[in-house]
This record gives structure tokens, sequence and C-alpha cells, in this order.
């Protein structure tokens, strides 16, 4: 039997990570012009022959699509190495983040700060953020990821490689940005529903203690989270009865 399981969000537009601690700051649109995640699977042309496939819906059957929120403009000038866009200068640092080394890499390295709290109650969640394959057209690929959002709780941005040089790209509003798929390592059989809610402040405690973590202890915060799934299963395996045992 089918198991639900229930993830929580909400995001930001153009904040640093930290800016989930401010309410002012979240939800950040009117509801009537936010664009919200859709599933994988609604919009899907199903004339395609691996649409029918089971596997195909498997995997996408807890996916969903990431948006962009409003129509974005940019063109990165490589023999300037920067970036111009269609925002003002005010504007555009607060959406554009360009990181020491960002043009170290074979290609310039963007991130959008269009920042999302996801969240459970449930154990066993992971989140994995991945390629839309509207952008690979549009010369842009996602930094993808995953993590487990059951016991580290951290805000997602959208990264992106840039491979057009010197070419204008466009994104309307309501394109495909990425996908963002949800799931259990230790129970095949499950479904992930998604809302969007106000944080609880218990959440954004946590949120802020991993981004502390990153900044006063680097690179260990996967240690972390490699112990915390331990315990987890643990409690997980661990018997209801376990108590009458221990008179």
């Amino acid at each position: 039997m089918s198991k639900t399981k229930k993830i929580f969000y909400n995001y930001v537009v153009g904040g640093s990570e930290q800016a989930f601690a401010d309410e002012s700051e979240l939800d950040f649109w009117a509801d009537d012009y936010f664009e919200a995640p859709t599933p994988a699977l609604k919009d899907y042309p199903v004339a395609y022959r691996h649409y029918q496939c089971p596997a195909f819906k498997e995997y996408y059957k807890n996916t969903w699509v990431m948006r962009q929120s409003f129509p974005l403009g940019f063109i990165y000038k490589s023999t300037e190495n920067r970036i111009e866009s269609n925002l003002d200068q005010t504007n555009f640092d607060a959406y554009f983040m360009l990181g020491d080394g960002w043009t170290d890499g074979e290609h310039p390295e963007v991130q959008f700060k269009q920042g999302y709290c996801f969240w459970t109650e449930d154990t066993d969640v992971w989140l994995e953020q991945f390629q839309h394959p509207d952008m690979s057209r549009i010369g842009l690929d996602t930094v993808s990821g995953a993590f487990p959002i059951s016991v580290w709780q951290r805000p997602i941005n959208l990264g992106f490689t840039i491979r057009n040089y010197d070419q204008n790209i466009w994104l309307e509003k309501g394109s495909p940005l990425c996908y963002v798929r949800f799931s259990s390592q230790r129970t095949r059989d499950v479904k992930f529903t998604l809302e969007k809610r106000s944080i609880p402040k218990e959440v954004l405690k946590r949120q802020l203690q991993s981004l502390w973590l990153k900044d006063w202890h680097k690179n260990f915060s996967w240690n972390l989270i490699k112990q915390r799934l331990r315990k987890e299963e643990e409690q997980e395996n661990k018997c209801p009865f376990d108590f009458l045992w221990k008179r």
C-alpha cells in the first residue's frame, strides 16, 4: 500500500539565505502572481512514446517544476567577464549572485536568488534538484544536488553554468528553471504532496543553524547529515514496545 508523505515550502526572492528568518521577505509575490511549483507530469507532452513507460512515470511521479517568477533577460559578455540584464542595478544585485571565482571553471557560474525552503515532518525524505530540458535549449545547465530534508534544513537557490556566451537569454514568467524531486531511500512506494505554508520557527532555527555551521566549520555538514541519517534509521527500526523490556 502506498504511503503518503507531506512536503511544505515557502520562498524568498532577491534575499540572502538568512532572509527566510524575516517574515516580511516570505511570500514575496501576491498569490495570484506567484509561479508555484507544478507537478512534472501535469503538463508533460503525452504524445511522446516514453510518456507511457511505467519506469518514466515512476521516476517523475514525485517531481515538480520550479518556474521563473518574473520576466528575465540577460547576456554573458565573455570578453568583459560580466552579465548584463533587463533589471536595474539594484534589482540585479539583489537577484544575481556572482560569487568569488564564478568564472574560474570551464563555464561561468551564476545563481538566481529565488530561494526555496522545503521541510517535512516525515522521516527518510530526500530532495533532488536537477536539469529541466528547456534550460539546455537556451544554454543553461542546472547545478544539481541532493540532500535529506528530513534531517537537514537548508534553503536552495537556483544555480546554473552558462554555456551560451554573448547571446541574449530570455526567460518568460513561468518558464521552467529546474526539476525538484522527492524520494525515500528505505521505502519505495511513496507518494509526496507539496503545500505552501508559513515556515515554523523551529524550521527557521534549524535552517539558520545549518548556515552557521557551513560558515564556522566548513565542509563538516555532510558528516553531521550522515550521523543524523543513521540515528533516523535506528529510530525507525526501534521496536515500539521496547519500553516494556526496560523495567
